[in-house]
């Protein structure tokens, strides 16, 4: 392992562990907010609006939320990787992208705890028919999780250089998290007319990865045979990491400056 991948698992690995040490049930908490959100969720949509009344939607939300929650903290995290670390970036000698795919790779962990709980409950609702156990389901889910990942990742090192020189980012983002969740197939499936499909998928790449990473689970066909959804999807993620490549190297300067700037005043 090289020094970089030594650094960037001990950050992690410190940043999950601060998070639950002051806690009393700690790691619980990981699991209890999502179950605590997919309650509010599930009551509001299914028991009251019934927008969906097939018998795996509440395994489906819960996924959803699951995802959902892994973007949510991954870019809240990433978002102030650089003003939470100061220190680290003007004074020791590390590529400063280390910092917000650190806060990537901790949510990561929290995800996969997570998903350990799901497929406990997974396999009590659905031991007669997981999906996930045959090599193209799981491979389906493994592929899209690494390109949910790839945006994931671009959009971190995006907010955590834009956002030491624009404070008001951080209001920004949790606008645009509040709208997204109703904006994204977390609650629902997705039901628009095929021909506005391409343009969706190319504005919220996260919508894609999301709808096949639930499909696979369910043995749903979704969008994996449409070659132009795919494209379209694809499209987009190239986009989000030339940009996120383009901040990085205009902006990685600024970036130190401003910080060593802080620290002195």
């Amino acid at each position: 392992m090289s020094h970089t991948q030594e650094v960037l698992m001990t950050i992690s690995r410190m940043d999950l562990k601060t998070r639950y040490q002051n806690s009393k049930i700690g790691f619980l908490w990981s699991f209890l907010k999502p179950l605590l959100q997919f309650c509010a969720y599930y009551t509001v949509f299914k028991v009251f609006l019934r927008i969906d009344t097939s018998a795996d939607y509440p395994l489906r939300l819960f996924l959803g939320v699951l995802l959902w929650n892994f973007f949510v903290e991954s870019t809240g995290n990433g978002l102030n990787a650089y003003i939470s670390k100061k220190s680290i970036v003007t004074k020791i000698k590390i590529k400063k992208e280390i910092l917000p795919i650190a806060s990537y790779l901790t949510a990561l962990m929290n995800f996969g705890l997570t998903m350990i709980i799901f497929f406990i409950i997974y396999n009590v609702f659905f031991q007669h028919n997981a999906f996930i156990y045959s090599f193209a389901s799981l491979f389906r889910f493994l592929v899209f999780l690494v390109l949910y990942s790839v945006f994931i990742v671009s959009v971190n090192l995006i907010l955590a250089t834009i956002n030491v020189l624009f404070r008001d980012l951080q209001n920004i983002w949790d606008i645009i998290l509040m709208y997204g969740v109703f904006l994204t197939p977390i609650i629902y499936t997705i039901s628009i007319p095929n021909k506005y499909l391409n343009a969706y998928y190319f504005l919220n790449p996260l919508a894609y990865p999301i709808e096949e990473m639930k499909a696979s689970f369910f043995g749903i066909t979704g969008h994996w045979n449409s070659p132009s959804h795919l494209i379209s999807f694809l499209l987009s993620l190239v986009l989000w990491s030339l940009i996120a490549i383009l901040v990085k190297h205009k902006l990685s300067f600024k970036v130190v400056d401003y910080l060593w700037l802080k620290l002195l005043t």
